[in-house]
């Protein structure tokens, strides 16, 4: 009697699952952002306050997101992961399913909520996964994944969305992240970080990595709410030339997070860190000064690849960081990330409207003179 014989199983590394989940979240939520306002408007014809509504909503997981350490005491490490990616697939299906406007906040504040959540938990794997030395690259590599979902989805919506129509469009991409994203969660199984669960707890020790956090949300708010809007007021760039210096920003993103982490492995981190922001203090203080179409363009694609100041950041928590306190440290510093989120553009606006575009960007670059001052407070890993 032949005995049947056992065929081993492929497996994927569990870094490369990581990041295949990772890309496919980050496309959802990329997807959402660059359709949703031409879907509410053309098919509810939404108004600004209802739109003001709807995206308001989007900030309230953001400044909760130190609450994911809460919930991370409760529920595994794994389970979460997935649940979070399975939240932005559903938040996509619900849009794409509702027939009126008053129900669309469901679906907005289900895909804000995964994103919110899969964030520090994917980042805390990571850094459990990675060996000491090599965790900031591990993370550079990681966050590449986020720029490249995003140029993915660009390329995805210009070829698929007119054929499918919208509705159609958000079932199907949605169904996607989630199938997609249980698949590549659900294969990793590594036992010894399936039973962590974390803990949340705020440390006076972890001051210069809250701080750093709070004045990387500002630096980010500031350059996505004014630098698209500076292109497009003062340099006249129209709706084709904005599109593809995006798409462009974010494949000079990419690059940049793996550049940022071979050098944070490299070289001392708070130089690293310190390099970084007296770039993106030169390039804001470009920005105030008058120039041309060509010079603000390489302004933008320079910031673009310098957006990795968390490849840093987070690596530093390797080094400081229990393995159980790792999702309560990183969703503690996302909250601080996003409640400048809130606060930076109020701040950028009414600089922009009573004085000049030019103090709105020297803000931006006092601040990242700031982050520089507080990045010498890290300490030696």
């Amino acid at each position: 009697m032949e005995l049947p014989v056992s065929r081993p199983t492929v497996r994927l590394p569990e870094p490369l699952l990581l990041g295949i989940a990772y890309f496919v979240t980050f496309a959802g939520h990329s997807i959402w952002r660059a359709t949703f306002h031409n879907f509410a408007i053309e098919t509810f014809q939404v108004n600004a306050q209802q739109v003001g509504f709807l995206f308001s909503l989007t900030a309230i997981p953001g400044v909760l997101a130190f609450t994911v350490g809460f919930f991370a005491k409760k529920v595994r490490i794994f389970p979460l992961l997935a649940l979070s990616c399975t939240l932005v697939g559903l938040g996509l299906i619900w849009i794409g399913l509702v027939s009126h406007w008053n129900t669309l906040w469901l679906g907005v504040l289900s895909i804000s909520t995964g994103f919110i959540c899969f964030y520090p938990v994917v980042t805390s794997l990571c850094l459990l996964q990675s060996e000491r030395k090599a965790s900031a690259i591990s993370i550079g590599r990681l966050k590449s994944f986020g720029p490249l979902a995003a140029i993915w989805s660009a390329l995805l919506i210009l070829h698929a969305l007119p054929s499918l129509g919208f509705k159609t469009f958000f079932i199907v991409t949605g169904t996607a992240v989630v199938f997609c994203g249980g698949v590549t969660t659900l294969g990793i199984r590594n036992k010894e970080y399936a039973i962590i669960q974390g803990s949340l707890r705020f440390k006076f020790s972890l001051w210069p990595y809250y701080a750093l956090n709070f004045l990387a949300g500002c630096r980010s708010a500031l350059f996505k709410t004014f630098v698209i809007f500076l292109l497009v007021t003062e340099y006249h760039f129209k709706i084709r030339g904005t599109a593809m210096i995006v798409l462009t920003g974010n494949l000079f993103g990419a690059i940049g997070y793996r550049l940022v982490g071979q050098l944070a492995h490299r070289f001392d981190q708070r130089n690293v860190l310190s390099a970084i922001y007296i770039g993106v203090a030169l390039i804001f203080l470009g920005f105030s000064l008058p120039g041309s179409r060509l010079l603000v363009s390489i302004l933008f694609l320079l910031d673009s690849t310098l957006f990795a100041a968390s490849v840093v950041t987070d690596s530093y928590l390797k080094t400081k960081s229990a393995p159980q306190e790792l999702i309560g440290d990183v969703a503690s510093g996302l909250t601080l990330f996003y409640l400048a989120g809130i606060l930076a553009p109020v701040a950028g606006g009414i600089l922009w409207e009573h004085l000049d575009h030019k103090a709105t960007f020297l803000l931006g670059s006092g601040l990242a003179g700031l982050s520089i001052l507080v990045s010498r407070y890290l300490d030696h890993p």
